[in-house]
């Protein structure tokens, strides 16, 4: 054969992971500190990032076309949390001052994601100079993984990935001590409430979580993550509220947890009032 049949034979290269994945930015506003406070003697607040923002690569599969399932989709409680996390004075001024970039922290957070798929919110928080880390079944972490490279340029902080199967108790203890748990539509699927409560319970440190949940009252009815904790007797506390959405708006949920909770078993579950505040995102179709 001449070089030139030998080339043609040669079986085709598989495509990239990126390559498969649908591309856009996520435009987010950080909050800062009020000038007063960044014009304090000794602040180590520079003026000049006051109302920064942040532009952030994502990666989906977003009609599951590659990746089977709901894993590698981009869904608006993840945006809405991601929104919180840089921005989370409507949290209360515990978290406002909880969630300050690492810059003004004694050291950065330790940051843990649970079922990431595209890990928004863990991106963002490595972009404030946190270390997090992200998880998601084995299959997704070329979706996760993805992510985590295509946003290197604006990371300042450190961001990993790592397989982790809710219920797999051995695995979450091996991943170390944390600060905070993120997860963002998490709860989707009842079978999932027990596994995901395991995992929780056996995360390590003493950390805070946030959990957004979108209400899916016509799926799920009673059979809800937020009954399923008052029966196991985790305490939620729900944080922030808001409609989410742009051709079909739902609520989403934001639910404060503490790793004492799980552990004490503190019956019931409190809530916090707040203002509901309408969110309407820009988003594409895939979002209907």
């Amino acid at each position: 054969l001449s070089s030139a049949q030998a080339l043609d034979s040669s079986p085709a290269a598989a495509p990239s992971i990126e390559s498969q994945l649908k591309q856009h930015f996520e435009h987010f506003r950080i909050e800062a500190p009020s000038a007063d406070a960044a014009a304090a003697p000794g602040s180590a607040i520079d003026p000049d990032e006051l109302g920064r923002s942040l532009m952030v690569r994502v990666l989906s599969d977003p009609y599951g076309t590659h990746f089977p399932g709901v894993g590698a989709r981009l869904w608006p409680a993840s945006c809405l949390l991601a929104q919180l996390l840089l921005s989370p004075a409507p949290l209360g001024p515990d978290w406002a001052a909880f969630l300050q970039p690492a810059a003004r922290h004694a050291k950065p957070l330790r940051v843990l994601e649970l079922g990431a798929g595209t890990a928004l919110p863990s991106v963002c928080l490595a972009c404030l100079g946190h270390t997090s880390v992200s998880t998601d079944l084995p299959e997704i972490m070329p979706v996760l993984q993805a992510n985590l490279d295509a946003n290197r340029s604006r990371i300042t902080g450190d961001a990993s990935a790592q397989s982790l199967v809710f219920g797999d108790r051995d695995a979450a203890a091996k991943l170390g001590e944390f600060d905070l748990v993120v997860g963002s539509d998490i709860s989707y699927d009842p079978v999932s409430y027990g596994p995901l409560l395991d995992t929780l319970r056996a995360i390590g440190g003493t950390w805070r979580a946030l959990v957004s949940i979108s209400q899916r009252p016509e799926d799920l009815g009673e059979e809800t993550f937020e009954n399923a904790c008052r029966d196991e007797g985790v305490s939620l506390r729900l944080r922030y509220t808001a409609f989410v959405g742009n051709i079909t708006a739902r609520r989403v949920n934001v639910y404060e947890m503490t790793s004492d909770s799980l552990s004490s078993g503190a019956a019931g579950r409190s809530e916090v009032g707040m203002a509901e505040i309408e969110l309407a995102f820009a988003r594409d179709d895939e979002y209907g």
